[in-house]
């Protein structure tokens, strides 16, 4: 069988195999909806649907979510890509990431495989991105977190290909990679810069021409010739992002407090136990049972690092890896809030490492090296398989408050009582996350768009002076079951209960 024929074959299977493990049962866990994939859903519907985001602008190069925040291009627009042919849903909307995540891994074997130049180390590379904790959670989120991993794995394997062939164009083609992952994610806005800046060292280590850092300069910077554009027409767009993330003035960044802060990020996102043990974040981007990931992870990480670095005047890849494991908490460092999403960049370089490390303990003279070695690698999926299990059974009860609860059944069960001839207004409380929101996009999903603006909201801590024949939505309010309590003559119909049974959510009518 011809070389590239083998490889494409090992590609394929390995992107299936991918795409079994992350894409079941995407509507069952997460069990709710959190707000991030409601704001970019709505986007790409309205793009998928009419062309224009939900103010009305013709392709937007970025889309509006909050005030000093504009959500990313390419997780709207590659969405929006599978809502012109499947209708709104949960799954809908998480199918593109998964497609992501799996696209990432089927370049993590490509790219090690033109490190190692070995079959079986490429594909355990990609086992080892696919069975990596973090990677799998957030591939099954309709979020933009997930979005810069692949084209840095694509830059990764045109650096390989450069430094084994020499060939000019795929620095070129990496360099534009990077400029496309630019619209990926907030913190690529960072990142791709500094992965620019290692594409030029790499040049200079190989004393290239300045026509080769020119064309690769030209092929960057091309992509980003939009956002120019744009920021002429949104003059105010980065000031209010420097806002929101405390750049008040570069005074205040050279102050030593702040410098110390942002230091003491840095060093934390190193943290063992953050990276191996248990990601200390909220529950939509952790299960808490495993770090980042996989705990063998770190004996075969910090053994290829230490490797790389003893040989990284031989290799500019191993020079390429370690900088890129360490530049990886910049974007972190910048927002002073330590994530698992914006560390997730750290994933290639780690995994590569982790691949790295493996190989030199299974190489090793001393037969205690190489027997921890398959040790450790045998255990990945023993655990991998642990912490799948809790993220489809208590992982869905224990995560739903930090996902807006169960809105989704809240809002469904009021559509459901709602006929379309039904002229009784709908009054949905102030109190409720984002209701506005979930409201458009249950309206959608469940083929109720005379529902659309039917909404109202009113402050449930005032009085309810609301008209009569009302339908009433609130955060459960206990005081509110006792009829002595209830407000302006409201009715009590129903209690929402979360996975947990807790009550979340309380219908009403008057």
């Amino acid at each position: 069988m011809d070389a590239r024929a083998g490889t494409f074959r090992t590609a394929a299977l390995i992107g299936l195999a991918a795409f079994a493990i992350s894409a079941p049962f995407l509507s069952y866990s997460p069990i709710y909806l959190p707000h991030d994939e409601v704001f970019f859903s709505l986007q790409a519907h309205a793009i998928a649907t009419t062309g224009r985001d939900l103010n009305g602008t013709v392709a937007p190069l970025y889309f509006p979510i909050l005030r000093g925040y504009w959500a990313q291009p390419l997780v709207v627009y590659f969405t929006a890509l599978f809502l012109t042919l499947l209708p709104l849903s949960e799954t809908a909307i998480r199918l593109p990431t998964v497609v992501v995540g799996v696209a990432d891994i089927v370049l993590m074997y490509l790219a090690a495989k033109r490190l190692f130049g070995r079959e079986r180390v490429a594909v355990m590379a990609a086992g080892m991105l696919a069975l990596t904790p973090a990677h799998f959670l957030v591939s099954r989120l309709a979020v933009d977190a997930l979005y810069p991993l692949p084209f840095v794995t694509a830059w990764l394997l045109c650096l390989f290909l450069f430094e084994e062939q020499g060939r000019p164009w795929m620095i070129c083609a990496g360099a534009l990679v990077l400029g496309v992952g630019f619209y990926s994610y907030i913190g690529a806005v960072v990142m791709m810069p500094v992965y620019f800046a290692l594409t030029c060292l790499l040049l200079a280590r190989h004393e290239a021409t300045p026509r080769l850092y020119a064309l690769a300069g030209t092929a960057f910077f091309v992509p980003l010739v939009p956002l120019l554009f744009w920021l002429v027409q949104h003059p105010a767009a980065g000031s209010e992002l420097l806002r929101r993330y405390q750049f008040t003035s570069s005074a205040a960044v050279v102050r030593l407090p702040f410098v110390a802060e942002r230091l003491g990020v840095y060093w934390n996102s190193f943290n063992p136990a953050f990276l191996f043990l248990s990601a200390d974040d909220n529950p939509v981007n952790t299960t808490f049972r495993t770090g980042i990931f996989l705990l063998p992870m770190a004996a075969f990480v910090t053994v290829g690092a230490y490797h790389a670095a003893r040989a990284i005047r031989s290799r500019s890849a191993n020079l390429i890896l370690l900088i890129g494991l360490l530049s990886a908490p910049l974007g972190v460092v910048i927002v002073a809030e330590r994530t698992v999403p914006r560390l997730l960049v750290i994933v290639p370089f780690a995994v590569l490492l982790g691949a790295a490390g493996f190989t030199h303990l299974l190489e090793s003279r001393r037969r205690l090296w190489r027997t921890a070695g398959v040790l450790l690698l045998a255990l990945m999926p023993l655990q991998f398989a642990y912490f799948a299990f809790d993220y489809f059974t208590d992982y869905r009860r224990r995560s739903g408050g930090w996902m807006e609860h169960n809105v989704r059944g809240a809002l469904t069960e009021v559509m459901a009582a709602t006929r379309p001839s039904d002229p009784r207004p709908i009054y949905l409380a102030s109190n409720i996350p984002w209701a506005d929101e979930y409201w458009r996009f249950f309206a959608i999903a469940n083929r109720r768009e005379d529902l659309l603006g039917r909404a109202l909201q009113f402050d449930a801590r005032a009085a309810w002076t609301l008209p009569p024949r009302s339908v009433i939505l609130t955060q459960h309010d206990p005081a509110r079951h006792d009829p002595r309590a209830s407000a302006a003559g409201a009715k009590h119909v129903s209690t929402i209960n979360d996975a947990d049974d807790a009550a979340s959510f309380s219908i009403f009518e008057r």
